[in-house]
């Protein structure tokens, strides 16, 4: 998995965190914290580097806002936990569009479910597209509409997010599912192969 590119930040946390600190003591803060997020816990000399000439005046005043190791490493310890509640997030989301979730086994009816809520550029578009062409209407006449997603295992595709209508799969849908060569939304309600 890639380097996690942000963390969440808490405005009225912030707020309540820097009430007494001037703006330049803030900045040097915001320095030091996303040194921490790029580097992990840091020693005095890399702090003191990201602060330049104002680290002797500076860091007494934000000091007290980091913690330090066993190592003599300096860390907030407020952006590692927060680091690891999105890591574990980040994870929980691969997990459920690679199928790897708390349903894979008991449930396995509701993996094509949980995995559709992951988005997809290409695939969003794709389903728009469907969509607007069903508004639209062909010669005159309604489109069937496409599914929401299908359940292999029980060879049905549903076409309401809660799963109350649906219909089986013919034999060669299935393969192609399988297969993927086709997609689960290019499945018509009604059109049974």
């Amino acid at each position: 998995m890639a380097k996690d590119p942000a963390f969440l930040f808490y405005p009225g946390d912030w707020l309540g965190g820097t009430i007494g600190m001037t703006f330049e003591e803030k900045g040097a803060y915001m320095d030091v914290l996303i040194l921490q997020f790029n580097r992990g816990h840091m020693t005095e000399d890399m702090i003191a580097h990201m602060l330049g000439q104002s680290f002797g005046r500076i860091w007494v005043k934000i000091k007290d806002k980091f913690q330090v190791d066993e190592n003599g490493m300096y860390f907030n310890a407020r952006l590692n936990e927060e680091k690891e509640k999105r890591k574990s997030f980040i994870q929980s989301r691969v997990n459920n569009k690679t199928g790897k979730n708390q349903y894979s086994k008991k449930e396995a009816h509701m993996r094509g479910h949980l995995t559709s809520h992951m988005e997809n550029e290409n695939e969003n578009e794709n389903i728009n597209g469907i969509r607007n062409s069903l508004k639209r209407g062909y010669g005159g006449k309604t489109l069937k509409k496409g599914a929401n997603f299908c359940d292999l295992d029980l060879g049905r595709a549903y076409f309401t997010e809660d799963g109350t209508v649906w219909q089986e799969l013919g034999e060669e849908q299935k393969k192609l599912l399988a297969e993927r060569k086709i997609n689960y939304y290019e499945i018509y309600q009604g059109e049974i192969f």
